[in-house]
C-alpha cells in the first residue's frame, strides 16, 4: 500500500504527513511480522487483509476520530487471526516475492 493510498483511508490532504504514514506502516509490518505473519504475502485476500490492518494500526496511532484504543485492540484482533491462517506463514498460500509498502 503507498502512502497516498493511506492518507486517503486517513482522510489527510496534502503529502505532509507521508513519511510519518510510511514510518507506522512500516511499524505495523514489523508487528505483524513478530508473531510470525508473512507482510509480503501477494494473494489477493492476504493483501487486502494486511492493508486493512496496517490502515487499523495508523489510526490507532494517529488517534483517528479520538478512539486510538479502539484502533488498536481491532488491529491486535485481525493481527492474531491472521497469525492463525496458513495464508499469512511464510511459505504458505499467501507467499510474495516483493513487499507491499513503499512511497509512491
Amino acid at each position: 500500500m503507498t502512502a497516498a493510498a493511506m492518507r486517503n483511508r486517513l482522510r489527510f490532504i496534502g503529502d505532509g504527513h507521508d513519511g510519518e504514514i510510511l514510518a507506522k506502516m512500516a511499524v505495523a509490518d514489523a508487528e505483524m511480522a513478530r508473531v510470525g505473519i508473512d507482510v509480503n504475502a501477494k494473494a489477493a485476500e492476504a493483501v487486502n487483509l494486511l492493508d486493512y490492518a496496517r490502515e487499523l494500526f495508523c489510526k490507532a496511532e494517529f488517534n483517528f476520530d479520538g478512539r486510538g484504543e479502539r484502533y488498536m485492540a481491532q488491529f491486535e484482533a485481525v493481527r492474531d487471526a491472521m497469525k492463525l491462517s496458513s495464508a499469512f506463514l511464510p511459505g504458505g498460500a499467501g507467499q510474495s516475492e516483493q513487499g507491499t509498502v513503499n512511497s509512491e
